[in-house]
């Protein structure tokens, strides 16, 4: 943490790696994402009766951090993984990442709200596992490896050079022809040549369950090339 001319504090945290597609931020700061600190917005610090009461700003060296044991937390017992989680709230909900700070909002309401007591799990409570008919995280994040591995399939040869609709047709046919049942080309020219990088792609398509509809890659690859533009 720095306190600059205007006494006003900044919080400093690493910034995040990024594709070599987005350009680097430029100007101060640009090395770090910073977060302004102004002691009147500070939103409330963790408080619960069964926690103790602990300052929010704690001094800790990288040599102390080698030595963590993660296990050891786990092993002390549930009420010192809430204690840790509750005070973990403080540092996090002043993250520069807003659904960051929602996250975390939400578990320190969990614990100093007592919602534990009336038997809601930590994960639904926080939409970790949704209810309501939404989808699981397990499949949230199929879906999402999915639709990226059309995506990376759209930009390979010969998709890049072919309509939306054409190169879905196509993707569509590769996965069956590799992992479905359908076997037959009904095209006047030549099946294209399916190469060791389509079907390395396309059994990660296939892990996560299996390959949308060609409509639905069509309008993957539509969005994605209207992204680019």
């Amino acid at each position: 943490m720095i306190r600059d001319d205007d006494d006003r504090d900044w919080i400093i945290y690493p910034a995040p790696e990024t594709d070599h597609d987005t350009p680097a931020p430029d100007g101060p700061g640009a090395e770090v994402d910073m977060v302004e600190i102004i002691g009147s917005e500070m939103p409330e610090p963790f408080s619960a009766t069964w926690s103790d009461e602990r300052p929010i700003w704690e001094m800790v060296g990288s040599s102390e951090i080698q030595d963590d044991d993660p296990d050891a937390v786990r092993e002390a017992g549930a009420r010192e993984v809430a204690k840790a989680l509750g005070v973990g709230t403080d540092w996090l909900r002043l993250h520069p990442n807003q659904r960051v700070r929602e996250v975390y909002a939400l578990i320190g309401q969990y614990f100093s709200e007592g919602h534990f007591r009336e038997g809601v799990s930590l994960d639904v409570f926080i939409g970790l596992r949704p209810d309501g008919g939404r989808p699981s995280l397990a499949r949230e994040i199929a879906i999402f490896e999915r639709n990226r591995g059309v995506r990376e399939l759209a930009q390979m040869e010969p998709f890049t050079h072919m309509q939306p609709t054409q190169a879905a047709k196509v993707i569509k046919w590769m996965y069956e022809r590799t992992h479905g049942s359908r076997w037959s080309w009904h095209g006047d020219d030549q099946p294209p040549r399916i190469t060791e990088a389509h079907k390395a792609v396309l059994r990660e398509i296939a892990a996560t369950g299996a390959c949308p509809s060609a409509q639905s890659v069509a309008e993957h690859i539509r969005a994605m090339r209207m992204r680019r533009k």
